[in-house]
C-alpha cells in the first residue's frame, strides 16, 4: 500500500499575520481619511464666510465707485457722502478744509478718513470709530457681515476751488458670527 505524504504549500493561502497586518494598515489609512473629513468641511465653512464678506463688501464698493468723485448727497457738513441702496448714509471721504482758496495756493495734502488702518488693511481688531464708515450687512443666509472701509482722499486746485483729484478706497468684510475667516481687503483708487 502506498501512502501519500500531504505538505501544504506556501502559496495556499494567507497566514493569520499577513491578515493583521493587511488590518492595520487598512485602518491606518481608514482614520487618516476620517480625521480629514471635518477638517474639510471646516475649512468649506470659513472659504464661504470670506467669500460671502468680499461679495459684501465688493457691493458696497460698487456703490462707492459708480458715482461721482464729489458726490454729496446728506450727511456729514465734513465728509463727501450718498444714499446706498439701502437707505444708508455712507461716507466716501474728507471734504477739503478749506475749500476756497487762491488759484495758485497749493492744495491741502491727503486726509484719511474712517475705519483704522495697518499695513494697508482694514483692522478688525480695532474699533471703527469712525461714523458712516462701516455697515452690518445681513445677506439673508449664513452669517451677518461687518463691511468697513478707510478712504484716502488727494485734493488739486482748480482755479481757486479745492476738490478731490483721487481717491484711494481700502474696504473689508468680516463674518460677526466670530468665525475664524480672515478678512480681505479691497483697495481701489478712483478719479473723476
Amino acid at each position: 500500500m502506498r501512502t501519500r505524504k500531504t505538505s501544504r504549500s506556501s502559496a495556499a493561502g494567507f497566514t493569520v499575520l499577513e491578515i493583521l497586518i493587511a488590518t492595520v494598515i487598512l485602518l491606518v489609512g481608514i482614520i487618516g481619511v476620517a480625521e480629514m473629513v471635518p477638517r474639510a468641511l471646516d475649512m468649506d465653512l470659513r472659504n464661504r464666510d470670506s467669500s460671502s464678506g468680499i461679495m459684501a463688501a465688493q457691493r458696497q464698493l460698487e456703490q462707492m465707485i459708480k458715482l461721482p468723485i464729489d458726490v454729496v448727497s446728506g450727511g456729514s457738513p465734513t465728509d463727501y457722502s450718498f444714499l446706498d441702496t439701502d437707505s444708508n448714509v455712507d461716507y466716501v471721504g474728507a471734504l477739503p478744509n478749506p475749500a476756497i482758496a487762491g488759484p495758485t495756493q497749493a492744495p491741502p495734502g491727503p486726509v484719511q478718513s474712517g475705519c483704522p488702518l495697518t499695513n494697508g488693511l482694514i483692522d478688525f481688531s480695532q474699533v471703527c470709530n469712525a461714523t458712516g464708515y462701516s455697515r452690518q450687512v445681513t445677506p439673508g443666509f449664513g452669517p451677518n457681515f461687518d463691511v468697513r472701509w478707510n478712504v484716502i482722499t488727494f485734493y488739486g486746485n482748480d482755479n481757486g476751488t479745492i476738490r478731490p483729484v483721487l481717491k484711494r478706497i481700502a474696504i473689508a468684510g468680516r463674518a460677526t458670527d466670530g468665525s475664524l475667516s480672515i478678512p480681505t481687503t479691497l483697495n481701489v483708487l478712483v478719479a473723476p
